[in-house]
């Protein structure tokens, strides 16, 4: 398999996965579950969870076995913690959503009419901001992600994997490849 860059940069592809995530631009891999959900749902069931094991320390889900060339985790977690910093304490909060953040909105988009999570702020910022795709109760509920704006959040916890994945599947193709492969994972 090649990636789909000029010939000239053009290199085969591992076949074998990095990341404990199973998720795989293969859509064989999954082939009973993508067949019993609209297609438009499907790709939804491509991007990572929006949960995390890491949810209460909110550090980055390490990729094992870490990639040579690559980032380390714990100078990721360094630049994301300097970065939250250098904003303004109002924007701080909601800069990145947290896997337990994400669980929140995930209970007032359930849930319209709850009084018990977080704040009324919280609550009202949630119903303008967020939805739950797909909108379809059959739809079993891990497989319905928070989105904004149409588009799948994601999590703090899984911004290393998610950047590190795309940054290897366009071959450390520079800041505009990684973004756009971030992007076509998202949609």
């Amino acid at each position: 398999m090649r990636a789909a860059t000029l010939p000239s940069q053009s290199r085969p592809l591992s076949t074998r996965s990095y990341f404990s995530s199973p998720i795989s631009l293969d859509r064989s891999a999954h082939p009973q579950q993508l067949c019993s959900m609209p297609q438009e749902y499907a790709q939804l069931d491509l991007t990572e969870d929006q949960d995390s094991g890491n949810s209460k320390t909110m550090l980055s889900e390490p990729v094992h076995p870490a990639l040579e060339g690559f980032p380390d985790v714990h100078a990721f977690d360094n630049l994301m913690d300097r970065y939250v910093k250098e904003l303004s304490p109002k924007k701080q909060d909601k800069a990145l959503i947290h896997a337990a953040r994400a669980a929140n909105i995930k209970t007032v988009l359930l849930d319209k009419k709850t009084t018990q999570i977080e704040s009324a702020q919280f609550r009202f910022w949630v119903k303008k901001m967020f939805t739950l795709e797909p909108d379809d109760p059959k739809v079993n509920m891990a497989r319905r992600k928070i989105c904004h704006e149409g588009k799948p959040v994601a999590v703090r916890e899984k911004l290393f994997k998610i950047l590190t994945k795309a940054h290897r599947q366009c071959q450390h193709g520079g800041r505009d490849k990684t973004s756009a492969q971030v992007r076509f994972r998202k949609n």
